[in-house]
């Protein structure tokens, strides 16, 4: 004699028992792992802003490949927000370099005056402090621009993305399926 659940379960579906519920989960539970890390891995291919800051710059990678702001800036050509932010992101990142070394050398030289046993010039020192007072500003608009750039990138890459072909997971409470959207 059958018990009042073994009935209810058949009366609702009965093509679904235990057993074959346990058949199909294990391959299901595979395929939906697979998709989510295809869809995953699919989404990581744009731009991304890497957290990673090295020497006071930014490092730029996309699908794992290390990129430079010269590369940055072919990509994001198709996107004018994204390339003019980027653009202005090396137009600093160019100034604080050019400041940072004319800087670095006008306090260096009289260092190495004094360790060599001459006469310094402190006021050549003084003024390569203050070139490298300058950068820090200019610095801060660099990493700025370029986070700006990088997002706007990436939002409008992911627009023209989305228009493309999708597909879905769809679990109800006692159904099962995929849908295709084109």
């Amino acid at each position: 004699m059958a018990t009042l659940e073994k009935v209810y379960i058949h009366w609702m579906n009965p093509l679904l028992d235990k057993a074959s519920v346990r058949k199909i989960m294990g391959p299901l539970t595979a395929l939906t792992l697979m998709l989510t890390a295809s869809i995953s891995k699919g989404q990581n291919d744009y731009l991304s802003d890497s957290i990673t800051t090295t020497n006071g710059g930014r490092l730029y990678y996309q699908s794992g490949q290390l990129l430079s702001i010269n590369e940055v800036l072919k990509i994001t050509k198709p996107f004018q927000e994204a390339h003019r932010e980027i653009a202005k992101a090396k137009s600093n990142k160019d100034a604080v370099t050019v400041f940072g070394l004319i800087g670095g050398f006008m306090i260096g030289w009289p260092i190495g005056t004094a360790l060599g046993g001459g006469e310094p010039n402190w006021g050549v020192a003084a003024a390569g402090v203050g070139l490298l007072v300058i950068t820090i500003p200019i610095g801060s608009a660099y990493r700025r621009h370029s986070k700006n750039g990088v997002k706007l990138y990436n939002q409008e890459f992911r627009k023209t993305q989305s228009n493309g072909l999708g597909l879905k997971l769809k679990i109800g409470q006692e159904t099962v399926g995929l849908a295709l959207r084109f």
